[in-house]
Formats: C-alpha cells, structure tokens, sequence
C-alpha cells in the first residue's frame, strides 16, 4: 500500500469514527434499557389478563341479552297496545255508520 493510499485509508477511518461519536452518545445504554424495560413491566402490570377480560365480556353478553329481552317485552307490550286500540277505533267506526 502507497503513502497515499495509507492516508486516504485513515482519512476516511477518521470520518467514520468522528460520525459514530457524533451518534453515540443519542444511543441508549444497558441501564437505559433497563430502566425502560422496569418501567414497560409496571405498566403491563396495570393491564388487565385475559380472564378478566373474558369475564368482562360474559357480564357484557348477560346485560345484552337482558337489555334485548327487555326490548322485546316492550316491543309485545305495545304491539298488543295497539291491537287494542285498534279493535276499539274499529268499534267505533262501527257505530257511526
């Protein structure tokens, strides 16, 4: 290898090595890490588990399903309302002519 080929060589090991310590220090470091990952388990510990979540869903279908019998009771109540107020409309019809 030439003079000049030895010098371009560390020229651009110098420019390489000046733009690792231009991003070095943005890296995170292992106790960095660490703390992140502490900090991440804390807050997956505040999440509800799957089992509380099934059971959520369970209480969830019975109010639904309660909340649509209720719906269809008052749904025949009215249906039934209205059938009587019909067959009273028609009575009524009925005499004036």
């Amino acid at each position: 290898m030439t003079p000049y080929e030895m010098e371009e060589q560390r020229k651009s090991l110098n420019a390489r090595t000046t733009a690792i310590e231009h991003i070095l220090p943005a890296l995170a470091t292992k106790d960095d890490l660490r703390l992140s990952t502490a900090a991440l388990q804390h807050e997956m510990a505040k999440l509800a588990t799957k089992d509380e979540l099934n059971a959520g869903l369970e209480d969830a279908k019975r109010y639904a399903l309660m909340l649509n019998e209720a719906t269809r009771d008052d749904i025949q109540l009215l249906a039934e309302h209205l059938l009587a107020m019909r067959s009273q409309l028609d009575r009524i019809e009925g005499r004036r002519t």
